[in-house]
């Protein structure tokens, strides 16, 4: 067996996004555990504050939203980018701009 045919059954897209999601979860627990004495304590919570407590929690949460948002992204063109070249083919005689490009 090959090691790529191994891991192309294994990496796809489902995974990832299933990674990506409980990322998210993962990070958004670890953001409530760091404010906890915070938030026990009484303290008012501003953004300087919470950015110090949580900071590379936030940055956790930021990247994964940022990689799903990204993925699908991708996903949406690679499904809309076929269609919207039907429906411009439709739409738009490309012989009769063939002529207008050969006559300039």
């Amino acid at each position: 067996m090959n090691l790529t045919t191994d891991l192309k059954k294994i990496l796809t897209l489902r995974f990832f996004v299933n990674s990506l999601l409980s990322g998210l979860i993962s990070f958004g627990v670890s953001i409530y555990i760091a404010l906890c004495p915070l938030l026990n304590g009484g303290i008012s919570l501003t953004i300087p504050l919470v950015f110090n407590v949580a900071k590379f929690q936030l940055f956790g949460f930021g990247l994964c939203m940022l990689l799903l948002f990204f993925i699908t992204l991708t996903y949406i063109c690679q499904r809309l980018f076929p269609m919207i070249c039907r429906r411009l083919k439709k739409v738009i005689n490309v012989n009769e701009i063939k002529k207008w490009f050969d006559s300039i």
